[in-house]
């Protein structure tokens, strides 16, 4: 009933010889007629400090916020090809050497002082402060010899469910599955920033890095993921190693040279 113009429903378009023209589309729009947007935009969008929601969909972002150093290599294998899908992204930005170095500067006094702290407190060195003071040390001489590179590594992980209980579960299991292999949180109060780290405009505007070397980067990337699945193919079982399904076609000619098989 009001007679206040609608939002989309009147366009001035100025493509013929520069001369204004007025399209009237508020009656199409009142018809319910829709364009490509109407069908891949959500029903709402909606925000929260720990989770969000995309039509029926609920979502949370979490952070790695560290690496241990004693990571076995592809790590990540389990989380990307076991249990509920998980999304990853990564955001990778080497620093300048003397960018590096001065980090690492900063970094090799603060975890001394810290050693010395522990010394004069207790009388003993401290195992994990030393085991610190001496790695960072270690990394320095191998970053002046060129051998290492520092990056600035943002790692996120998006969890989804169909409900509150069913991301919370998953939130757990992504908890798990990562172990003592590296440390996750929630991304609190930036959960629509790391929504859009995983968009492919490539911006990490959810800002939480981690200062990491060249080795624990390529220990911590998943190269190592295998997967067996085939769309036309009938489900096998499960890779002993990684949980992903195993699914083939035995008469599929491009990928088996015959159609015997062997059971063990």
């Amino acid at each position: 009933g009001s007679s206040r113009e609608p939002i989309f429903g009147r366009r001035r378009d100025r493509a013929a010889g520069g001369r204004g023209t007025v399209l009237d589309q508020g009656g199409e729009w009142a018809r319910g007629v829709r364009g490509p947007g109407d069908l891949i935009a959500p029903d709402y969008v909606r925000v929260t400090p720990a989770w969000g929601q995309i039509g029926r969909m609920y979502y949370t972002v979490l952070h790695v916020a560290a690496l241990d150093p004693e990571t076995g290599i592809g790590f990540l294998n389990d989380l990307l090809c076991g249990g509920k899908p998980v999304d990853l992204a990564w955001h990778l930005r080497p620093l300048s050497r003397p960018e590096a170095k001065a980090r690492l500067d900063r970094g090799a006094s603060i975890s001394g002082s810290e050693a010395s702290a522990s010394m004069a407190e207790g009388g003993l060195i401290d195992p994990a402060a030393q085991r610190a003071a001496e790695d960072m040390e270690a990394l320095r001489h191998l970053v002046e010899a060129g051998e290492e590179k520092i990056w600035r590594a943002g790692i996120y992980i998006l969890v989804r469910g169909e409900t509150l209980r069913d991301l919370t579960a998953a939130v757990d299991e992504v908890y798990a599955r990562l172990g003592s292999g590296a440390q996750a949180r929630i991304a609190y109060e930036l959960q629509w920033h790391g929504l859009e780290a995983f968009t492919p405009s490539g911006q990490d505007l959810l800002n939480l890095p981690i200062l990491t070397d060249t080795s624990a980067v390529c220990r911590a990337w998943p190269l190592g993921a295998t997967s067996l699945r085939r769309p036309t193919g009938i489900f096998w079982g499960h890779d002993y190693d990684s949980g992903a399904p195993v699914i083939f076609d035995l008469f599929d000619r491009s990928l088996l040279a015959n159609s015997n098989s062997c059971l063990l």
